[in-house]
């Protein structure tokens, strides 16, 4: 369906529009856990005028001891010297820019398929991939490296890759991009195998004249070898996250892969379903038509991957998603009829809206609540010491605001407050180039003190044991940040326990305690 300028730059305004509702903030402060670390590393740049956690080549990628993937960190830190906003509010300018950014980008990827003859395709799938609760929860008030990456660049290098060919000019912006993408996310590696589905399409392409295959035959030869591919995982299995506690069977893994492809796409994933299966028996394929399917196949041994395939195939399924629905909309019965379209925009929506209306209203776990912010501002002025917390993310929470020393889960940051000390020499190198471990797992390995360790132990220990002692010594801790809210473990209880007047704040969920006398270790 080709639509008039006028209807064009009119849908434009409303995805726009109904973008920012539905970013409209519904929490005081920053949501999410790694964005914090992101917030952390970008206080560093900008205090310290370059990033202390550069000890080698590879510590840009973030695959060195004590580093982290560069480019978000960069970029936020620039936004709030150039803007002059504290780091809390350029976080949420760049998650609003980037979400807004993202519908724009998908439209040109979605008009490199069937260009701008189909505008109906093409807004369905800017439409539907930028409302989508995946998108939305990674473009709304958070930073974590992986955002970048997902919402905008695989886009965005997906739609290089199919304009390289009918230009090779294209080939120094996907360079670029590409160069991009690996500072921002260790995502790039799922790339290499989409760039293997161009070069194996371009390959075919060069030898059809030799080789007459029917259609028919050509779509056999493709559902096989999808077939095969997505289902070796599952006999073998390889690439089922087993490590994230589930322990049933197989097939209750292949059910809750599907029901969080499903949470994270909304409804429309429906038609992504549909709209797969008519393209994978459809005759006469364009170029770009096979070069989704073809990519697609060769990812889908990873679809098992949920922690992270979860955020990189929205881009696909939602192309197949607007092939779905374009479908359905060009059949004869519901021609003119407003009702369907109507109806799936408004449940697709409500859909959205639970996550960001509903998702964080009772847990406070998700996101910097206004007392912990408080307890942040408060330690940035009184406190002048070394700092850690029983709980975890709060106390890392707390630190983004506060930018006082604080010993948390990271020892990126730990290293960065002197916690922590680097001695090339007990670097360990685990895995060549030439290895998959190598990009499965983190290539390097460090003989050294591990301050993450710590951090967990800290809640198992009293005041008064040696450990605790021995902990305070070696990283020269004085301040303690408590979650009132939950104090069960040995030390919260051993806190409450012991002399009030080391208490030095508490806001009725944020206590801070001072021990700054030095411990002595022969008691």
């Amino acid at each position: 369906m080709n639509l008039s300028k006028r209807a064009t730059y009119l849908i434009f305004l409303l995805i726009l529009l109904l973008n920012i509702i539905l970013r409209y903030p519904t929490v005081p402060n920053e949501i999410g856990w790694d964005s914090f670390v992101v917030h952390c590393a970008a206080n560093s740049l900008s205090e310290f005028g370059f990033a202390k956690w550069w000890l080698h080549p590879t510590s840009l990628i973030g695959s060195y001891p004590y580093s982290i993937a560069s480019s978000v960190p960069f970029l936020i830190s620039g936004i709030s010297l150039l803007t002059s906003l504290n780091m809390n509010i350029s976080i949420l300018l760049y998650s609003t820019i980037i979400g807004l950014l993202c519908i724009f980008v998908v439209y040109i990827l979605a008009s490199s398929i069937y260009g701008n003859n189909d505008n109906l395709f093409n807004f369905i799938v800017a439409f539907g991939f930028s409302t989508s609760p995946a998108i939305l929860t990674f473009s709304s008030w958070t930073g974590p490296t992986r955002t970048l990456f997902a919402v905008v660049l695989l886009p965005f290098i997906l739609y290089l890759l199919l304009k390289t060919h009918q230009s090779y000019k294209f080939y120094i912006l996907l360079f670029c991009m590409l160069a991009l993408g690996i500072t921002t996310h260790h995502y790039i590696y799922f790339t290499f195998v989409i760039i293997i589905g161009e070069l194996l399409l371009k390959v075919g392409g060069k030898f059809r004249k030799y080789i007459c295959i029917n259609e028919f035959h050509k779509n056999v030869c493709y559902i096989v070898f999808f077939a095969i591919a997505i289902s070796l995982p599952f006999f073998t299995g390889l690439f089922m996250e087993s490590e994230r506690g589930y322990s049933g069977s197989r097939y209750g893994f292949v059910l809750m892969l599907v029901s969080s492809y499903f949470r994270y796409s909304g409804l429309l994933f429906l038609f992504a379903l549909s709209g797969f299966l008519y393209l994978t028996v459809k005759y006469e394929k364009n170029y770009q038509e096979w070069f989704f399917l073809i990519s697609f196949a060769l990812l889908s041994p990873f679809f098992y991957i949920e922690t992270y395939m979860k955020w990189f195939l929205q881009t696909y399924i939602f192309i197949f998603t607007g092939i779905g629905l374009s479908n359905v909309f060009k059949i004869d019965t519901f021609k003119n009829k407003k009702v369907l379209p109507i109806i799936l925009i408004l449940l697709s929506v409500s859909i959205s809206g639970y996550f960001q209306f509903i998702h964080f209203s009772d847990d406070q776990d998700r996101y910097l609540d206004e007392k912990s912010y408080a307890s942040g501002v408060w330690i940035s002025n009184r406190v002048d010491g070394n700092i850690t917390g029983t709980s975890q993310y709060t106390a890392l929470r707390i630190y983004s605001i506060s930018e006082v020393p604080t010993l948390t889960l990271s020892d990126m940051l730990n290293y960065i407050n002197g916690f922590l000390e680097y001695d090339e020499s007990k670097i360990i190198k685990k895995y060549s180039m030439l290895s998959l471990d190598y990009y499965w797992h983190n290539p390097y390995d460090i003989d050294n003190v591990d301050g993450e360790w710590y951090v967990n132990q800290l809640p198992n220990w009293n005041i008064d044991d040696m450990h605790f002692k021995n902990f305070r010594s070696t990283f020269n801790i004085s301040h303690f940040i408590c979650d009132e809210t939950d104090n069960s473990d040995e030390f919260s209880s051993s806190l409450d326990s012991s002399d009030s007047t080391n208490k030095i704040y508490s806001n009725g969920r944020i206590s801070i305690w001072n021990y700054s006398q030095e411990p002595n270790l022969f008691n």
